[in-house]
This record gives C-alpha cells, sequence and structure tokens, in this order.
C-alpha cells in the first residue's frame, strides 16, 4: 500500500512538471558567402578577404531568449581544412564572464558576419593556401525556440 501511494505521488509530481511550458518553436537559419564584390560564391582567391554570414530571423509572434555567459560574439565562425581549425573570427581576442539574458523581438534577427580569414586582432595575418576548407558557425542557442546547426559549408579557395 505504502508503494502504490508513492508511485502516485512520484506520478502526479512528474506530471505537473511540464505544465505550463510554452512549445518550442523551428526556426530556420540562412549561412553564406560573399567575395569582396558582394556576390554570392564558394570559391576565393587566396589573397581576397570574403564574407561569412548568418541570419536567424524571429518569424514569431514570441519574443525569444538566450542566455550568454561571456561578451563573446553572439555568433562565431571557424574556418577548417580536414580536422584541423585554422582561422576563426575570435583569433586574438579574449572575453570577460558577464552573464545576461538577451532577447529578440518578433521580426528582429540574430544575425553574425566575418571578413574572412583574418580578424583585426589576429598577429600575424594568415594566407589560405589553395585547396578545400569548410566554414562552420557558433551560435547561441534560443530557450524557447529551435534552430537546426547548420551543416559545414564546403569552399575552395584557389590561387
Amino acid at each position: 500500500m505504502r508503494a502504490k501511494i508513492l508511485i502516485a505521488v512520484f506520478t502526479i509530481c512528474l506530471s505537473g512538471c511540464d505544465m505550463g511550458q510554452p512549445p518550442v518553436v523551428s526556426l530556420t537559419a540562412t549561412f553564406y558567402f560573399y567575395d569582396a564584390r558582394g556576390v554570392h560564391t564558394s570559391v576565393f582567391r587566396s589573397v581576397d578577404n570574403f564574407t561569412i554570414g548568418f541570419i536567424v530571423r524571429n518569424t514569431t509572434d514570441k519574443v525569444l531568449t538566450y542566455y550568454r555567459g561571456d561578451s563573446s560574439p553572439d555568433v562565431i565562425f571557424r574556418i577548417s581544412q580536414g580536422d584541423s581549425v585554422v582561422a576563426s573570427s575570435i583569433d586574438g581576442y579574449s572575453f570577460v564572464q558577464i552573464p545576461s539574458e538577451v532577447q529578440v523581438q518578433p521580426g528582429e534577427t540574430l544575425m553574425g558576419q566575418w571578413t574572412a580569414p583574418n580578424t583585426p586582432a589576429r598577429v600575424p595575418k594568415i594566407v589560405l593556401r589553395s585547396g578545400i576548407y569548410e566554414a562552420h558557425v557558433i551560435f547561441r542557442r534560443f530557450s524557447n525556440a529551435h534552430v537546426d546547426q547548420p551543416p559545414p559549408m564546403p569552399f575552395t579557395i584557389i590561387e
């Protein structure tokens, strides 16, 4: 009898845990490249800078929230070749720990852009050699919306 009462109390407690939770919405992200002239492409010359960008628009009628643990950018890009990270949009920078909550209003965006492959703080500057690379994006996660992680985007560097 005592076991049945404990099971009943446990079941009631568990069923009450999820009450009042808003449904999680799904959003679509855009991950892109531009060359120095603003043309969408995935082939670049080794001496040229290029832009990597990422956008998620709040297409809902709800305020979306994400949490920050530090002062780093909300969107970070990495360039890899094979299993090695060659460059990132935060190379040469350091960040302080400042926890905060950020809200994205309906119609607003979470976005980031990087003029790759260097940052102003990177010393020495890098020149990508000819070859095939991948761009990766890391971004803040909303507590009340789901955004699929975009797959790495391949690109080519030519002489």
